[in-house]
């Protein structure tokens, strides 16, 4: 988790390709809810949040937070965290959805309606 909260935070390197690939196999692993709840409590959100190769990374950081609504349980400590704030959550999601992507839009939608 440290490795991939490294490739996608702030720290993360100039390879916007590295970021993409990384946040899709983050996805993939947010649909477990054990880690989904690792990741909410590692403060993993704060990573998403800042990542750096934003407009290139739009869709997959949306299917991350899609990912991440399909719990409950991760849902409910993600509103009670104190960053990001729900509010900050709701726009950066929003955020999402006002970049030129089709897909990151339909992912940030999605989160939206979970």
């Amino acid at each position: 988790l440290d490795v991939v909260l490294r490739l996608v935070g702030e720290g993360g390197g100039a390879d916007g390709g590295l970021c993409h690939e990384t946040l899709r196999m983050l996805a993939s692993l947010l649909s477990h809810r054990k880690f989904s709840m690792v990741f909410v409590e590692a403060g993993g959100l704060r990573s998403l949040r800042d990542v750096r190769h934003m407009p290139y990374c739009a869709s997959s950081v949306g299917l991350c937070l899609l990912s991440i609504a399909h719990f409950k349980g991760a849902m409910h400590k993600l509103c009670r965290a104190a960053d990001p704030s729900p509010e900050d959550l709701t726009a950066f999601a929003l955020r999402i959805l006002d970049y030129p992507d089709e897909v990151a839009s339909c992912n940030a939608l999605q989160f939206f309606s979970k």
